[in-house]
């Protein structure tokens, strides 16, 4: 009796004593994809305001999807899709790795694109903490493959 009972009490403190799995992360953006080769990135809740959104793709090449005239950050609200339109990846670039900097300040495409073109040609990941731009950066990664 005394055995049953301090197995089932080893047994409850072992469980007790598990590691919880850890918490998924949320997601940042959402991408929707609209065809085969087109698609809308949409910015969650809680996020700085403004953002640039940059595509890598397999071989290395980094080109700016949110070009402007003045080259500075658009303002990227929550909920809804980055531009206001669909933006296109062609389906011979492959697999791209969309990488959205989202910031506290309108800040300039330029040299966040030389960092990450530095970044990506020396295999390092595309981290905010790694860019050197002022104020609050947050830097969320989606990856889309087109398909037509």
């Amino acid at each position: 009796m005394k055995a049953a009972l301090f197995v089932l009490v080893l047994g409850a403190g072992l469980v007790a004593c598990s590691k919880p799995a850890p918490p998924s992360r949320a997601q940042r953006v959402t991408l929707i994809q609209k065809n085969g080769s087109s698609f809308e990135l949409v910015p969650a809740d809680g996020l700085p305001p403004h953002c640039h959104v940059f595509a890598v793709t397999a071989t290395g090449y980094v080109q700016l999807h949110t070009a402007t005239e003045d080259q500075l950050s658009l303002d990227c609200p929550a909920g809804a899709p980055i531009t206001g339109r669909a933006l296109r990846v062609p389906k011979r670039e492959g697999k791209v790795s969309m990488y959205v900097i989202f910031s506290d300040r309108r800040i300039e495409s330029a040299p966040l694109s030389m960092q990450i073109q530095e970044m990506v040609s020396q295999q390092k990941p595309v981290t905010a903490v790694d860019l050197r731009a002022p104020g609050r950066v947050v830097v969320e990664m989606a990856e889309f493959t087109p398909s037509e």
